[in-house]
Parts: structure tokens; sequence; C-alpha cells
């Protein structure tokens, strides 16, 4: 009996001091780094996220990685000023799409710099603009959207208050009766 005790807490002995010097388990990405889920995504103009970063900017987000594991006070003042840089995009009404179309545009830039011959440049100039009527195209079309779901909701207001208006007394009414008679309202 006594050697059937010894040996159990031999093993245990054991699996505790080979647990200490295995690797640690991987642990999961956080959640902060992780793209968006399917529940969170949407149209442009939702939240920031490293995963965005390492979808739309790769390059970008290899640098912040680097930066996290060599200087993280750097790297918290690099996430800060991402962060700016997203909710002005947001408060723009841009989003994750404007950043591809931005990356797109600025690689075609370095491309014209880079340009050899009059053709080329000619042809970059040309699809630089086309990428910039576009998205002035998209941003006319989200104010003109915008602009009709406000009239939508001004007239729906418009439409309570008049109704309100033409039942004034009756909601006078009631209101006196649930102040003076604890009567629920109507």
């Amino acid at each position: 009996m006594k050697k059937t005790i010894l040996a159990v807490v031999w093993m245990l002995i054991c699996s505790s001091t080979l647990r200490l010097f295995a690797e640690p388990p991987a642990r999961p990405e956080p959640e902060w780094a992780r793209s968006r889920s399917a529940a969170q995504a949407g149209d442009e103009g939702e939240s920031w996220s490293l995963g965005e970063l390492r979808q739309n900017d790769p390059e970008r987000f290899d640098e912040l990685m680097r930066l996290r594991r060599e200087d993280p006070q750097a790297f918290r003042q690099a996430i800060r000023e991402e962060l700016r840089k997203g909710s002005r995009l947001r408060r723009s009404g841009a989003g994750p799409r404007f950043a591809t179309r931005h990356r797109e545009i600025k690689d075609l830039v370095e491309r014209f710099q880079d340009a050899e011959s009059e053709e080329e440049s000619a042809r970059l100039r040309q699809e630089i603009r086309q990428l910039l009527a576009d998205e002035f195209d998209r941003r006319v079309e989200r104010h003109r959207e915008h602009i009709e779901a406000l009239s939508e909701r001004l007239e729906r207001m418009r439409e309570e208050l008049a109704e309100q208006s033409g039942r004034r007394e009756q909601l006078i009414e009631s209101q006196l009766r649930f102040w003076l008679e604890g009567e629920p309202e109507e």
C-alpha cells in the first residue's frame, strides 16, 4: 500500500516538474487583433481593428507587431495614432474600403513617379484620376442617401407633431389623470 501511494506521489511530482519545462500552450490571438466577426462586419465606417489593418495594410501591420515586441511604449503610441486616423476616416464617412482605395492610389502614384515614359505616365495619371472620380461619386452618393434618410425622418416627425397637436386636449387630460389619480396613461 505504501509503495502504491509512493508511486502515485512520485508520478504527480514528475508530471508537475515536466509541465514546468514544457512549452506553454499557444495563446489564442487576442480579440483586439482579430478581424471583425461576421456579426460586426458591415458597411463602411465600422470600428477599426488590427485585423482590418492586417488585411488592408500588411506592411503597417508588420511594423506595428515589430514595435509591439521591441518597444511596447512606441507600440501604444502608434496604436493611438492609428485609432485617431480611423476615427477621422469614420467621421468623414470613409472606412475599410476607402483605406484599400487609398492604398491603390498611393501605389499608382509611386508607379507614376517612377514611370520611365510619357505614355506610362499618362496612363497612370488617367487611372489615378478614375479612382479619384469613383471615390468622389461614392461620397456624393453617400451624402445624397444621408440627406434622403434625414428628409424621411423629418417628415415622420412632422406627421407625429401634427397628430399630437390634433390630440392636444386628450393627451393633456390623460397626463392630468395620471398625475392626480395615478391612473395609467391610455
